[in-house]
């Protein structure tokens, strides 16, 4: 019996354990519960948080940059990825809109990588937008110039300074300058400022004058760069709109055969005055400069197929003279007559010496080539020496320029003034530009003429 009530008594001493174990399993299953989901809480609101944070301290708005309004402007690329500009190319009048990239490379660049969006801001869809322009720039290589149109004039100037890039309008005008749009007789917009007419039609071409910044024109003049005039009945106002400060101005008239000109549009807005040449060739005939004080006769003209073109330049005298080809190259031991040219000069800038060629001995120039400037002198019996060349293009071009002394000439049918010049080569200093055969400075207003060579230091 005894032994019976102890076995019992155990028996009970087991179940109210077990009881009492089932009892505390139960009352801790909450708590453990409400602490898995406080730090579950406690983890997704940090993690949201930090989620938030860093999205308002990496994202920020590009920058919005009228490179119309102000000339230049920077960008800090340390807070900044990208940036979007604006501006109006070089011989265009439409607004372009730019988007501009910038990262880090693991060489020590900023790489840069520009994209047109204009049609996408027009809400046009476009599958790709293709890079215009990339490259990389750090402390050495710090400036670079940009061209974003098919022209030879450079557009826009990227400089880095640190994490600074600094967005330059290389052809920035003030808001009170100008923009002229010409357009056919029957109002379509003519592209480019050089016109190919005949001499027996009647022309008619108008001139849409507005401004930058939205003012009426106080003055619309015209005549011609050789300096006769227009008369009243040969360019009229057309009509004016004040509300929109625009001016249509009317030319009409005709040309002489085979003689080409350049028209001169002058306007003045603001009290500043902005001046456009346009340029008429006549019966394909481009370009016609007489020669005059020792200096060359250049002809510019379509060839018989009316594809391409001709380049002439005939040199004259027995003293050294300098001479430039407008287009395409020629073989100097090609050249009729060139058994009676004591020599032809020119000038390697790479390794800072005269080149020269002379018939029957060895030479180090074989070729004469638009771009380039060149010297000859001829002998006492020749009284003409006719260079020419062919080409497929006549349009102006970049002048290639190095550090020293350069020996250029212009390329295309285009007159450039030495301020034209020095614009283009930015970031390159130019401190001279001399005509060759003459030892004076050439001022900004100078006019470089093709078929004419000429000497430019760069410093």
């Amino acid at each position: 019996m005894r032994r019976e009530r102890m076995r019992r008594g155990k028996m009970k001493r087991m179940v109210g354990l077990r009881v009492a174990k089932e009892n505390i399993h139960q009352v801790n299953v909450l708590p453990k519960v409400f602490v898995v989901v406080a730090v579950l809480l406690l983890l997704i609101g940090a993690a949201m948080w930090m989620r938030f944070a860093s999205v308002g301290q990496a994202v920020k708005t590009p920058p919005i940059i009228d490179l119309d309004v102000t000339a230049s402007d920077g960008v800090d690329t340390s807070v900044f990825s990208s940036a979007t500009f604006t501006m109006r190319l070089s011989k265009e009048n439409t607004v372009h809109k730019y988007d501009v990239e910038f990262s880090d490379t693991d060489k020590g660049f900023t790489q840069y990588v520009v994209r047109d969006i204009t049609q996408l801001a027009k809400g046009v869809e476009v599958t790709t937008v293709l890079p215009v322009a990339q490259g990389l720039l750090n402390s050495q290589l710090s400036e670079q110039k940009i061209f974003l149109n098919d022209d030879v004039i450079a557009d826009l100037l990227l400089e880095l300074e640190g994490s600074e890039m600094m967005l330059t309008n290389l052809n920035y005008v003030s808001p009170g300058a100008a923009v002229v749009s010409m357009l056919d007789k029957t109002k379509k917009e003519v592209a480019g400022n050089l016109l190919d007419v005949k001499s027996a039609e009647d022309l008619v071409y108008y001139f849409k004058v507005t401004s930058k910044n939205g003012k009426m024109p106080q003055n619309v003049s015209a005549k011609w760069k050789d300096g006769a005039v227009l008369s009243n009945t040969e360019f009229v106002k057309e009509s004016d709109e004040v509300k929109s400060g625009e001016m249509v101005m009317k030319f009409s008239g005709k040309m002489q055969k085979e003689m080409p000109r350049i028209l001169v549009l002058t306007v003045t807005v603001d009290d500043v005055v902005t001046s456009f040449n346009y340029y008429f060739a006549v019966d394909g005939v481009f370009f016609v400069q007489k020669a005059m004080d020792g200096l060359p006769n250049v002809l510019i003209s379509k060839d018989e197929t009316g594809k391409g073109y001709i380049a002439e330049v005939n040199v004259t005298g027995k003293s050294l003279q300098g001479f430039a080809l407008p287009c395409g190259s020629a073989g100097i031991g090609q050249l009729k007559k060139s058994n009676e040219i004591v020599a032809v000069y020119g000038y390697d800038v790479g390794k800072s010496r005269v080149q020269q060629w002379r018939a029957n001995v060895p030479s180090d120039l074989d070729v004469v080539s638009a771009g380039g400037g060149y010297a000859v002198r001829l002998k006492d019996s020749v009284s003409v020496l006719q260079i020419w060349s062919s080409c497929l293009d006549i349009s102006a071009k970049l002048v290639v320029l190095q550090k020293g002394w350069n020996l250029i000439g212009v390329q295309g049918y285009e007159i450039k003034t030495v301020e034209q010049l020095k614009k283009e080569e930015v970031p390159l200093s130019i401190q001279g530009v001399y005509m060759v055969g003459s030892e004076v400075l050439l001022a900004d207003s100078a006019e470089l003429l093709p078929g004419r060579a000429y000497w430019v230091y760069v410093g």
